[in-house]
């Protein structure tokens, strides 16, 4: 979001009524969840954030030489939809990178809209994630979806709006080069993180185990240490070596866990590793008593063994 000059903000979880009946969301929307206080003043619980992005713009003397003007949040979502997918975290309460995009025409508002699409494709290349692009309706109103799924939703979706919610809100105005005052143009850009997050899992998994995007991985390597009483236990402390060398490695910082549960078997311990999604695993066991101690390290995401010393295996990560 910095890219495109993005500001990070925080609204509010609770939208009063007055606010949604302004754009015209309130009634006939059976998407929101609605609450009354103690003294009957009604509210929803935020299922996105146009009209308190649009009240703070109106709120605002906006020049346009601040312009394009683009305001962001992460925070939680809630909508009461009929049929919530991806069962693995999707429900009617999921994560949400919105922000909204500010310009003086609608010839600005599309360079603005470029600018993010770009930014989205860029995100998605650095996740490893394929991905497809939908129009939906409407002038420019498209989602992306993660390569499998049959409806949208599950990723990220991005609308022109145009004047539809600054201009009900009669203040939300920008003054122009021109002398006087002119109507906002907006942009609603959403990243649904938790739906993200499942939509990868179920696409890039397989029957047995998790797999997940590399760098959402819980960590990216997992050092398996001789069982407790074997024959090859004398060679723990030279795992526990590896793990803090590998530790030492700036982009694998915090990202290298050694399984300590020595009373279960190697083999056990791989099978669980692999099912938690941690891409690497280094096996310290019988193959590190020789002369020239060897390592069996394993790309579980492309199920291929090697044997590596240990100067190898620093180099091969």
């Amino acid at each position: 979001m910095n890219k495109v000059n993005g500001q990070k903000v925080s609204f509010p979880t609770l939208i009063p009524e007055s606010l949604m009946k302004i754009s015209g969301r309130w009634e006939g929307n059976d998407n929101l969840f609605k609450l009354k206080d103690r003294h009957s003043s009604s509210f929803c619980l935020g299922a996105t954030h146009e009209e308190v992005a649009t009240s703070v713009m109106s709120n605002n003397i906006i020049s346009h030489k601040t312009l394009p003007l683009c305001i962001y949040q992460i925070s939680s979502k809630f909508r009461d939809e009929m049929n919530p997918k991806l069962g693995l975290l999707r429900g009617k309460e999921f994560l949400m990178k919105d922000m909204y995009s500010f310009d003086s025409s609608e010839e600005n508002s599309l360079l603005t809209y470029e600018s993010v699409c770009r930014i989205y494709h860029e995100f998605f290349h650095i996740l490893g994630i394929d991905i497809i692009k939908i129009f939906l309706y409407g002038e420019i109103i498209e989602c992306y979806e993660i390569l499998y799924c049959p409806k949208c939703h599950s990723g990220i979706n991005k609308e022109l709006h145009g004047t539809t919610y600054s201009a009900p809100f009669q203040k939300a105005k920008f003054d122009s080069s021109k002398g006087g005052s002119e109507i906002l143009h907006m942009g609603c850009y959403g990243l649904g993180l938790s739906r993200i997050l499942a939509a990868s899992v179920e696409y890039l998994s397989n029957a047995n185990s998790i797999r997940w995007p590399f760098l959402l991985s819980p960590y990216y390597v997992s050092v398996i240490p001789p069982k407790k009483g074997s024959k090859e236990e004398s060679v723990r402390p030279f795992a526990d070596s590896l793990a803090e060398s590998l530790n030492k490695i700036s982009w694998l910082n915090s990202n290298v866990i050694i399984d300590d549960r020595t009373n279960l078997t190697i083999g056990k311990r791989l099978n669980e590793v692999s099912a938690l999604g941690i891409p690497y695993v280094v096996v310290v066991s019988k193959p590190a008593l020789g002369d020239i101690p060897q390592l069996e390290v394993i790309d579980v995401y492309k199920n291929q063994t090697t044997f590596l010393s240990h100067k190898e295996t620093l180099e091969f990560f």
